[in-house]
């Protein structure tokens, strides 16, 4: 009789509720972050084909990072999108 039971995963109850726990996680920690990734998502499109632009979330801040596409030179940081922009459009001239 099949019960669900896949080799490699434990299907037991608490097994699901710790994966459960596990995404309601993820998805709360993703949503901490919802402005950084729609302005993230923003200077993107923005800058497509000539940076790469991402933040790294450190214990309660936030550090933007730009590379030139192609994993180019300089690899630019800043504590806020507004000053990576602008040392982008420095880096760019």
């Amino acid at each position: 009789m099949d019960r669900g039971y896949r080799p490699g995963r434990d299907d037991t109850r608490w097994s699901k509720l710790a994966r459960d726990l596990h995404q309601e996680a993820i998805q709360a920690a993703l949503g901490a972050y919802d402005g950084e990734l729609n302005r993230s998502a923003e200077l993107n499109t923005h800058y497509a084909g000539r940076w790469h632009i991402w933040f790294v979330a450190l214990s309660g801040s936030v550090e933007w990072l730009a590379r030139p596409a192609g994993n180019g030179e300089p690899l630019l940081s800043a504590w806020s999108a507004d000053e990576l922009v602008a040392k982008i459009d420095e880096a760019s001239r």
